[in-house]
């Protein structure tokens, strides 16, 4: 008689104790993988509540070194663990998906297995030692496999993921994050989105040097077509435009080196592109008047041409409009400004209000489609507008004649409106101490409540500029018009001081720290107090003439020359 053979039962046998071990397997990487989950998100960079705190208080202590490094590093280490974590969670997937391959086999291997057994199923098997032999070594081969994925696993980790990975990671995650969203008021702060900084209202938290010369110029370069923009800053990127009857370009330059990243010239847009009569706009406004702005992912560039262009900060094309030929005495050369997702535009042209062609838009900052607009009763004007909050709400103050008119940004609801201004308005508002302060020649300094519909404290007449805009601390305002400063005080509009310089003035004033920072047509730089008299803490000659108004970001000043980009500082 033949002996039945007793490998359908060692099979049997085996395969179970593989499908067990799969089993567990599988179990372990699905725990820690959601183990793995949640704690990834308590290390996400896209949601720092830590270093959100920490530039919170940075805003109110710019010049503090020690918490700069300790945000640096608190980023690095969340991006370093956030992309770790990224990296095994795709190992573990992998080696989630070979566990349940393994125990899928094992499952159809012991079923198998068990059909070839005999029935009723024999309990004799002859050597027992040789079932076991069989069984260890297929359980040892299984579970060496399984050991070396799982030291590889927890390796993975524990250990930081790969730097060139994280590199090309995290840049993934920035153009992502850029494609999308706008920058948050601790962002905007931090940086030069528009003419002025934040909001446009003449103040701005930085540590400039005092003074400087040729050791404190950290660099300087030869810029493209001409341009009475002033720059922009976001991060390590300073952003122009230029323009000439014909072109149109804008331009992105390192702010650590002054290289220049990426030139784009805009094109195609305007009749004029079409071979019709170029417009023709006065020297001293010129074609590149408007400064632009950033919402942190984009950044939009206008010409006095009514052409308007977006692209993202690498300089990738977004969209690109022409907003219509503008009729202005000198062009269009009102600044942009950016609230949340929307681009804010002062469109107001025609020789009167009658005219009905002033607009201001809000375009959307991603398509670049019209989400509201309103029609402005005022003919052209050249002022940028200005964002404040004031009356528990935020409201968007535009200048021209012969109104003030504050809207609400989210949707062009006028706010309040106030008559009290006349001529071809150029300067823009300030604002300080819950006060507007708006001013023009020929008309008034007018002190105004927004949070009370606009109402006016006072006027006064007293050096009115035509083209600066006026700076405040809230105690003191003060005025720039050719080369004379006229202070006067904020509560009343009496005079306090005037005081005549050398040159004459175009750029505007920039209240830094409680000191007034401005610069001459000659590129003097003039440190002022403002307070009951007339005090100048000290001169700076750049050595070129400037008619842009500097951007101020940390311990580094931007300035644009007639010829050159200069960065000044740490």
């Amino acid at each position: 008689m033949t002996t039945p053979t007793r490998e359908p039962e060692i099979r049997y046998a085996t395969a179970l104790r593989v499908t067990l071990i799969a089993a567990l397997f599988v179990l372990l990487v699905s725990g820690t993988l959601a183990v793995h989950y949640l704690a990834g998100q308590l290390v996400n960079p896209a949601n720092p509540v830590k270093v959100t705190a920490l530039r919170a208080a940075l805003q109110k202590n710019a010049a503090d070194e020690t918490l700069k490094n300790t945000i640096r590093d608190e980023d690095q280490r969340l991006r370093q663990a956030y992309f770790s974590r990224h990296a095994f969670a795709t190992e573990g997937v992998w080696l989630l998906l070979g566990g349940v391959a393994v125990l899928v086999l094992g499952i159809k291997g012991a079923c198998h297995a068990r059909r070839q057994l005999p029935y009723p199923p024999r309990h004799d098997i002859d050597d027992p030692r040789t079932v076991a032999a069989y069984g260890r070594k297929a359980v040892l081969a299984f579970g060496a496999v399984v050991a070396v994925a799982a030291a590889g696993f927890i390796v993975g980790l524990r250990a930081p993921a790969d730097p060139a990975y994280l590199v090309r990671a995290e840049q993934a995650a920035a153009k992502a994050e850029r494609a999308k969203g706008y920058a948050n008021a601790a962002e905007l702060a931090h940086n030069w989105p528009c003419f002025r900084g934040a909001g446009d209202t003449g103040t701005a938290d930085a540590t400039p040097p005092a003074t400087w010369d040729k050791t404190t110029i950290r660099w300087s370069v030869e810029t493209g077509l001409p341009g009475k923009n002033s720059p922009i800053v976001w991060e390590n990127r300073i952003f122009l435009s230029g323009a000439d009857e014909h072109k149109r370009e804008v331009y992105c330059y390192d702010a650590d080196t002054g290289a220049l990243r990426w030139t784009r010239s805009v094109a195609g847009l305007s009749c004029q592109d079409a071979g019709t009569e170029p417009l023709t706009v006065m020297a001293d406004t010129g074609y590149a008047a408007p400064t632009m702005a950033t919402d942190g992912r984009r950044v939009f560039a206008m010409f006095a041409n009514g052409d308007l262009a977006c692209y993202d900060v690498d300089g990738n094309p977004v969209w690109a409009k022409n907003m219509g030929r503008p009729e202005s005495t000198y062009g269009h050369a009102a600044s942009l400004l950016t609230w949340h997702n929307r681009l804010l535009v002062q469109f107001d042209q025609g020789g009167s209000a009658d005219d009905g062609k002033s607009f201001l838009y809000a375009l959307d900052t991603i398509t670049g489609e019209v989400v509201w607009k309103v029609k402005r009763p005022v003919p052209n004007s050249w002022a940028s507008p200005m964002l404040i909050t004031a009356g528990g709400r935020e409201q968007l103050v535009t200048c021209a004649n012969p109104v003030v008119i504050a809207y609400d940004p989210k949707n062009g609801t006028e706010l309040w409106r106030a008559e009290c201004l006349g001529g071809d308005v150029a300067p823009s508002p300030a604002f300080a101490d819950g006060h507007v302060f708006a001013v023009n020649t020929g008309s008034n300094l007018a002190a105004l409540d927004p949070g009370a519909k606009g109402k006016v404290l006072w006027t006064a007449q007293d050096g009115l500029p035509d083209i600066v805009s006026p700076v405040s601390d809230g105690k003191s305002v003060l005025l720039f018009n050719q080369d004379t400063a006229t202070c006067v005080d904020a509560k009343t509009g009496q005079k306090l001081w005037d005081h005549q310089f050398p040159a004459a003035f175009r750029t505007s004033p920039m209240l830094i720290n409680g000191t007034v920072f401005v610069l001459d047509i000659t590129g003097v730089l003039h440190r002022l107090q403002l307070g009951p008299t007339y005090s100048e803490a000290g001169t700076s000659a750049l050595g070129e003439a400037v008619e842009t108004t500097p951007a101020f970001v940390g311990t580094r000043v931007y300035i644009r020359g007639t010829k050159h980009l200069f960065c000044i500082g740490k």
